[in-house]
């Protein structure tokens, strides 16, 4: 669990880069109140110009029976989650933008929380705006290849190699079309094209990295996500990268430790938060586990990906009655997803609800026939 006073120092800095002082001011003041040795959110207050009560600080350090600094555990925390108000926190970011620079920076710290929805209606709007921007259309690219929307990236791609083909972020986008198109290779020389561009691009590093890891050149991979980590020692991709490498080669506890590490930067997004818990899992820590996928599902109530690692986990878990409510959830949210359904379709069976077992199973059929054999005798066991 990342040390919440780092959290509200994050979102005081987020708030602070998109011009909202009033945000910025509360949220570094949470965190210090949260570990007052926190020097960066103090210096930031007083720059601001807000009237910083030392005492008060301290004395509520000595009365509070609050976190201990720079927890990585789940110990300590209040049972209620200290990140109960990360919701609150994110929504008034919708009413945000009013100049063509803010926007830009709402859309990153969208794209940072992995809210994409919202990320991509910022950067419609930039474009709209401004048809000739290259800054940050290299993660406006990696956006829409986590959408899977390969035609809009190859449009992006043609037209910003048009305004400036000697722009590292040019070389960015086209590297990511040929990724969402399944060409490693070429991939990997439009990422190292932008490094040429610009050697202290850690972004484009990072990109590499991932697509070495595709190709399961692992070393290669690593010496990619450290360089990036050498060019910017806060790029928590790169350490996210490093815990997927080690992560593939089973080595769970330096997985752990670098998603752990990516989180004391990115506390509040989802996907590394849920890679936290994977790694949980796999050591055995299975309370600890769910602990993250239910931060995660606090976060993100909408994240596909966070509710079924927790439904999946209650199921294994034997919580029928919890794992059956959330994969009830689920299919509202994800009803595309065949073992959604079949595993709903199991819940279902051993609650003797047989008509909405079949139900279930047969939806799952339709949108997967590769797996008929399983969903098959799923049914064949209800009419047993």
């Amino acid at each position: 669990m990342p040390d919440p006073a780092v959290y509200y120092n994050l979102l005081g800095q987020l708030y602070f880069q998109i011009g909202d002082t009033k945000e910025s001011a509360i949220n570094h003041s949470k965190a210090l109140k949260r570990n007052p040795f926190l020097w960066d959110s103090f210096q930031e207050l007083n720059k601001m110009g807000a009237n910083v009560r030392v005492k008060a600080i301290y004395k509520l350090a000595k009365e509070s029976s609050g976190f201990a600094l720079g927890n990585d555990t789940t110990e300590g925390f209040d049972s209620r989650d200290p990140f109960g108000e990360a919701s609150t926190n994110v929504q008034p970011i919708k009413s945000f933008p009013k100049t063509i620079d803010e926007t830009p920076k709402s859309r990153r710290l969208h794209f940072e929380i992995v809210n994409y929805e919202e990320s991509e209606a910022y950067f419609q709007k930039l474009r709209k705006v401004d048809s000739t921007r290259i800054e940050d259309m290299e993660y406006y690219s990696t956006l829409l290849w986590h959408l899977h929307k390969d035609v809009e990236l190859c449009h992006l791609a043609h037209e910003v190699l048009n305004i400036d083909r000697n722009a590292p972020q040019s070389w960015v986008v086209v590297g990511n079309l040929f990724s969402i198109n399944r060409e490693p290779d070429e991939a990997i020389k439009c990422f190292r094209r932008a490094t040429q561009l610009d050697e202290k691009h850690s972004y484009a590093y990072t990109l590499q990295g991932h697509e070495y890891v595709s190709n399961d050149a692992y070393e290669h991979a690593l010496e990619c996500f450290r360089f990036a980590l050498l060019m910017d020692p806060r790029h928590y991709n790169a350490l996210y990268g490093i815990g997927m490498v080690y992560l593939k080669l089973g080595n769970f506890n330096k997985a752990e430790f670098h998603f752990r590490k990516a989180l004391d930067i990115n506390p509040i997004n989802v996907i590394l938060i849920c890679c936290l818990g994977m790694m949980l899992e796999k050591l055995g820590q299975r309370e600890n586990a769910l602990h993250q996928y239910e931060l995660a599902c606090k976060i993100q109530p909408l994240s596909a990906l966070a509710l079924f690692k927790k439904a999946q986990l209650l199921l294994s878990m034997e919580q029928y009655g919890a794992a059956l409510s959330d994969f009830e959830h689920l299919a509202t949210i994800a009803p595309d997803e065949a073992s959604v359904h079949y595993l709903l379709g199991q819940l279902y069976k051993l609650a003797n609800k047989k008509q909405d077992a079949i139900k279930q199973f047969t939806i799952a059929l339709n949108l997967d026939p590769k797996g008929s054999q399983l969903v098959k005798e799923a049914l064949e066991g209800l009419s047993a």
